[in-house]
């Protein structure tokens, strides 16, 4: 009985304690979540042709990566989120992308890898069904596209090819 009494009393104190964390683990991955739907959006349009559509691709990553809900999360105590190092990785992959290319080059597959990526992060924004369904939707249409070999060795390729492996990942 006094094991059980401890017990109780322990559960107790660390309870607090865990619902804080969750707490906390929330309040920085909705906002990431946000920010790497910016970054997909970026991604699809990075591909299409015509210099006012990459222009928005670059200003939808400028503002993923330096506009002010990256930098309240990074003065909020989200800088060490293990979500931050992804939404980096993601948005130095899509410059990498805008600046091996001086113009569009239609890849179809890193469209579609964008667009199963804005599902799946869509579907874990969501909170009804409609969160399942964007969830399952976004792996039906990732795995009809199935990752690419690029063998081309141009800056242009490499970036392509990081940045589809990395947008196989989100969400």
């Amino acid at each position: 009985m006094k094991q059980l009494s401890l017990f109780l009393i322990s559960l107790s104190l660390l309870l607090p304690a865990c619902t804080q964390q969750h707490e906390t683990e929330i309040k920085h991955t909705a906002p990431m979540l946000q920010l790497q739907l910016l970054l997909t959006q970026a991604a699809s349009l990075a591909t299409l042709p015509g210099e006012s559509v990459r222009n928005h691709a670059l200003e939808l990553a400028r503002r993923a990566m330096s506009g002010p809900e990256m930098n309240a999360m990074h003065h909020g105590g989200a800088a060490d989120h293990p979500m931050m190092k992804a939404t980096h990785d993601l948005g130095d992959a899509i410059f990498e992308l805008l600046d091996a290319a001086p113009q569009a080059i239609n890849n179809e597959h890193l469209q579609l890898a964008a667009q199963a990526a804005q599902m799946r992060l869509s579907g874990k924004i969501l909170t009804d069904e409609a969160a399942a369904f964007m969830q399952k939707q976004g792996r039906a249409l990732l795995s009809n596209t199935a990752p690419t070999q690029h063998t081309g060795n141009s800056a242009y390729d490499k970036a392509a090819a990081h940045l589809l492996a990395l947008l196989r990942q989100t969400g």
